[in-house]
């Protein structure tokens, strides 16, 4: 298995942090500096951070019924965080996704780096589905504006919405 793969399934780190730590020093395998790309098996010492990984023996998935005003990070830059609900055993599970401090609804959080990778990650194409309630209504020219591509940094980004409600007051995007 590669190193940035183990250390996505045993610690907090996404594949990307993991090479990042790598790169940066902080992760050694049987007490000399990792290298990116390198492959490791279950007889291995790894560290990251001075501390030793142990491997996961049991993969944990919830689901959250996340609040308004709770954020979806560790580090809550003075706000709530998701992880001030769960009890301490669960504090090491990912989001899959994210949702803004102001919204609700149902967050995945696992520890199995495979589905989170699977469900979240752009490449792989899952299409992400939203009930947003207005606080005033829209009209079919607002609509007509939020189906267009978007152009992001990235890339094209193509939204649907369509009006769940007579009152236009809530969308499905």
């Amino acid at each position: 298995m590669r190193l940035n793969k183990f250390l996505s399934e045993n610690t907090e780190l996404s594949r990307r942090k993991a090479d990042q730590a790598i790169i940066g020093g902080l992760v050694k395998v049987n007490g000399t500096i990792a290298k990116i790309g390198q492959l490791v098996n279950s007889s291995d010492t790894i560290q990251y951070d001075e501390k030793t990984v142990k491997q996961r023996q049991t993969k944990t998935t919830i689901l959250l019924n996340k609040p308004r005003g709770y954020v979806c990070s560790r580090n809550g830059q003075g706000s709530k965080t998701i992880y001030s609900l769960l009890p301490l055993d669960l504090h090491e599970l990912n989001p899959v996704g994210r949702l803004d401090k102001d919204s609700s609804g149902l967050l995945l959080l696992t520890n199995d780096g495979e589905l989170l990778n699977t469900l979240a990650h752009p490449s792989n194409g899952k299409d992400k589905v939203y009930i947003v309630k207005l606080n005033s209504p829209l009209d079919n020219s607002d609509l007509i504006k939020l189906n267009n591509v978007i152009e992001l940094d990235d890339g094209p980004s193509k939204m649907t919405a369509k009006f769940n409600s007579p009152a236009k007051d809530e969308l499905t995007i």
